[in-house]
């Protein structure tokens, strides 16, 4: 997501190697990436959580699909079904060259997925735990979604609100190390 976000995958890969699990870590999560989950015991999503950005959906995942004349024409036929939308979100943070130490933050527009993405593209294995590192990730649909009959994961965490960086991969690092042991 950029310089203003930390990456946890570094930290709780060998914990998950070292506890005996095989790590397929897909690192871009473009639409095309996220399209083809499948098979996965574990899915653990770090990005934006957007609410209400398509028509008729609860919340939104950015993806790191640009937002541009050619993917607006790519994805037109899924914008228009409700399965993808597009919204902005924060990247990088400059350093304050500013008067009082101010940085400034910048945003970049994306294609996001939404809950009805999900429920289409979306296979991981049966009894898998679905781990969405993304502000109100803990939507009720979204994770009527991915626990019902079409996703079948057997977990679901999310985040009831906005959260920030170093709470989300603060609390994604204890997690995995507590649960792994």
């Amino acid at each position: 997501m950029g310089n203003n976000f930390r990456n946890v995958i570094p930290t709780i890969r060998p914990w998950l190697t070292g506890a005996g699990y095989d790590v397929n870590v897909q690192l871009d999560g473009s639409v095309e990436g996220l399209r083809n989950l499948s098979g996965d015991g574990l899915i653990y999503f770090s990005g934006h959580g957007l609410p209400g950005k398509a028509a008729g959906s609860h919340m939104a995942l950015w993806t790191t699909t640009p937002e541009t004349e050619a993917t607006l024409g790519r994805y037109r036929p899924e914008i228009k079904a409700g399965l993808l939308a597009y919204g902005d979100g924060a990247t990088d943070r400059l350093p304050p060259p500013f008067p009082g130490g101010v940085s400034l933050v910048l945003r970049e527009n994306r294609i996001v997925i939404t809950e009805k993405f999900v429920e289409k593209y979306w296979r991981p294995s049966p009894g898998a735990l679905l781990y969405m590192d993304a502000c109100v990730s803990d939507d009720a649909r979204l994770k009527s979604i991915c626990l019902g009959d079409q996703v079948k994961a057997s977990a679901y965490i999310g985040w009831t609100d906005i959260t920030y960086d170093d709470m989300s991969t603060g609390s994604a690092s204890f997690f995995f190390d507590r649960a792994l042991g």
